[in-house]
C-alpha cells in the first residue's frame, strides 16, 4: 500500500499551519525559516518536515536555549543583519558596516542569547508544532482509511 499521497497532504497542512503561527508571532526575521520549511514523505507512512536548525528555539514546548555560540549560530545572525539591512553598533553608536564590525555584532548577540534567551524562550509563547499535528490528525486518519479500504475492496478475491 502508498500512502505517500496521504502523508504528504498532511505534511502540507501541518506546514501551512505552523507558517501562519510563524506571520502571526512575528518571527521571520529573515523570511529563511519559512522558505527552508520543506516537506519530505515517503509511501511507507514516513515523513519529516524540515526547516532550520534553530527551529526548536522557537517552539513553545522548548524551554533551553543554545548551549554554545557556534559558527552557524553567527553566521545566521550576519544572514539576519544584511537582510534587515541593519548597522552595527558599539555603545549606543552607529559605527561602519564593516565585515568585521559586522561579525563581531553578530557574535555579541549570540552570546546574548545564549545567556539570557530569546522573548520567546522567555515568554513560553512560541509556535506549537504539537498542536499544528494533532489539529490536522483526524482528516489524515480518515484519508488513510479511505485509501486502505478502496486498496483492500479492489484487491480481494472471493474464490
Amino acid at each position: 500500500m502508498n500512502f505517500e499521497k496521504q502523508i504528504r497532504s498532511y505534511l502540507v497542512d501541518v506546514r501551512k499551519d505552523v507558517t501562519k503561527q510563524i506571520n502571526a508571532l512575528q518571527m521571520s526575521a529573515s523570511g529563511r525559516m519559512e522558505h527552508k520549511f520543506r516537506v519530505v514523505a515517503n509511501q511507507h507512512l514516513v515523513g519529516e518536515i524540515r526547516g532550520v536548525h534553530y527551529m526548536k528555539y522557537l517552539e513553545n514546548t522548548f524551554t533551553g536555549r543554545p548551549q554554545t555560540v557556534g559558527r552557524q549560530f553567527v553566521e545566521n545572525i550576519i544572514e539576519w543583519f544584511r537582510y534587515k539591512r541593519l548597522q552595527p553598533k558599539r555603545n549606543g553608536e552607529i559605527i561602519p558596516s564593516t565585515e568585521t564590525n559586522i561579525k563581531r555584532s553578530a557574535f555579541g548577540i549570540a552570546k546574548s542569547i545564549v545567556a539570557n534567551g530569546t522573548k520567546y524562550s522567555k515568554s513560553g509563547v512560541g509556535l506549537d508544532i504539537q498542536g499544528a499535528m494533532n489539529r490536522h490528525k483526524s482528516d489524515y486518519l480518515e484519508s488513510i482509511g479511505k485509501e486502505f479500504l478502496k486498496e483492500f475492496s479492489e484487491n480481494l478475491k472471493i474464490k
